[in-house]
């Protein structure tokens, strides 16, 4: 039975390269993908066939593999130098969502009622209040599928009864998690992303998280530096209030 290799050397050799590959190129390839990123490949791949080089390398199948590699390797040293950036805005955007979701509810533990009645068997929708807050039907269905990923098959014994803060909760939620609870409270978040519109900022964000950031390019740099524009930057030590 072929391996998970055998799924992008397919690709590649039919939907990329443009000769049939001989039994020693195919081993070269399939040994390449034991040990780097097919993802990360496949876009140098696709870089370099749809450059200059490209049209040159048509008939020289020998020296596409070099061609790919020195792409590849480009691609990493660049990964290698955006991923503090990344990392820094993932953590900015953590911190945010965590300390203006506490103070638009005044509770620490702002999600700690939905939890509580998921817990009896009862519906996240049946919480229409936190903090004496209003909280739309929308959005407490949104905080409860969040807290059910969070817990997954343990619960109602996985990490959320032991969360005191939201930090605690962000660390624990992934970016699309970030992402849907920020959609559901555009109206408390939108002055923080001015101007952009509610389409804009998930648009932006999808382009940042796209497929896990299993690569990073200049585009996905951009795209999260439009997310933290005025009035206050996260690429500061402040974040909005």
């Amino acid at each position: 039975m072929p391996d998970i290799s055998y799924e992008f050397l397919t690709k590649f050799f039919t939907n990329y390269l443009p000769f049939s590959p001989t039994p020693s190129q195919v081993e070269d390839f399939q040994s390449d993908l034991t040990l780097v990123s097919p993802y990360l490949l496949e876009a140098s791949l696709i870089e370099v066939k749809e450059g200059t080089k490209g049209e040159i390398l048509k008939y020289l199948p020998n020296d596409w593999r070099p061609a790919i590699f020195s792409v590849y390797n480009r691609k990493v040293a660049e990964h290698a130098q955006l991923f503090p950036v990344f990392h820094s805005f993932e953590n900015a955007l953590r911190s945010t969502v965590a300390v203006t979701l506490e103070q638009h509810y005044k509770h620490p533990r702002w999600w700690r009622a939905i939890y509580e009645e998921l817990k009896k068997g009862g519906r996240a929708k049946n919480i229409a209040q936190i903090g004496g807050v209003p909280l739309a039907r929308h959005a407490a269905f949104r905080i409860g599928t969040v807290i059910l990923d969070i817990e997954g098959k343990q619960f109602p014994n996985g990490p959320i009864d032991a969360m005191a803060n939201g930090y605690e909760f962000m660390h624990d939620c992934h970016l699309a998690h970030i992402r849907q609870l920020i959609e559901e409270h555009w109206a408390v978040f939108s002055p923080k992303f001015h101007p952009l519109s509610a389409a804009d900022f998930t648009a932006k964000l999808r382009r940042c998280g796209r497929s896990g950031m299993r690569f990073i390019t200049t585009d996905h740099y951009r795209a999260c530096r439009m997310l933290c524009r005025p009035p206050k930057s996260f690429w500061t030590s402040s974040i909005s209030a």
